[in-house]
């Protein structure tokens, strides 16, 4: 006899996307985060993955970068503000570049308090001092 699975089906489960407020001081209005999911991470993943082709032995090896990928993480799930908007990453001196336009724009405390509220709405399970050791990098 087959389970039921209806507990799992799309229209029973909560709304798989998340959005949270995270209040900077420094700025007048907050920013906007989103959860991910599983999929995003993995193509994130997928980005900050970096093929190393050893010369002597010609085997290819890949490896994560961890500091990327955390940082592609926490600017993937900033909504509010566009980090794709021309006129905030010209002023900042970042144009086409979403992850290094948050470095320049946050203070490294503010910085960690947006990642730590991004890991958290995405439910990973990576610890908060772990990021924040990534995010200092």
């Amino acid at each position: 006899m087959a389970e039921d699975i209806s507990a799992f089906l799309k229209k029973n489960v909560e709304d798989v996307i998340k959005v949270k407020e995270v209040n900077i001081k420094r700025f007048s209005k907050p920013f906007k985060i989103k959860s991910l999911t599983e999929d995003e991470v993995t193509n994130l993943r997928k980005i900050a993955t970096v093929k190393t082709v050893n010369r002597r032995t010609g085997q290819t090896t890949t490896s994560t970068d961890d500091d990327r990928f955390s940082s592609l993480i926490v600017a993937k799930s900033v909504v509010y503000p566009d980090l794709d908007n021309a006129e905030l990453q010209t002023d900042y001196g970042t144009p086409g570049d979403p992850e290094k336009l948050l470095g320049k724009m946050l203070r490294p405390g503010e910085y960690n308090k947006l990642a730590e509220a991004v890991m958290e709405a995405s439910d990973l399970g990576e610890s908060t001092d772990d990021l924040v050791e990534k995010t200092k990098n």
